[in-house]
């Protein structure tokens, strides 16, 4: 459940946009701006591998 929650959480851009502006703030840093841009990139990146690696590939070598 945890990771599902996880990847919901980085999925809604929103939360990561606050949560960013936040530490942008609180540390002076201005790479933390764009944390919610570089986040969803990555989960995004990770469904389709996941799903690319478990589902595409296995209709592939079946000849589907």
């Amino acid at each position: 459940f945890r990771f599902i929650q996880s990847v919901l959480f980085n999925l809604a851009f929103i939360p990561a946009l606050f949560q960013g502006t936040y530490k942008a703030i609180k540390e002076k840093e201005s790479y933390w701006l764009i944390h919610p841009f570089v986040l969803f990139s990555i989960t995004i990146g990770y469904i389709y591998a996941f799903f690319y690696s478990h589902i595409f590939k296995k209709q592939i070598e079946a000849g589907i």
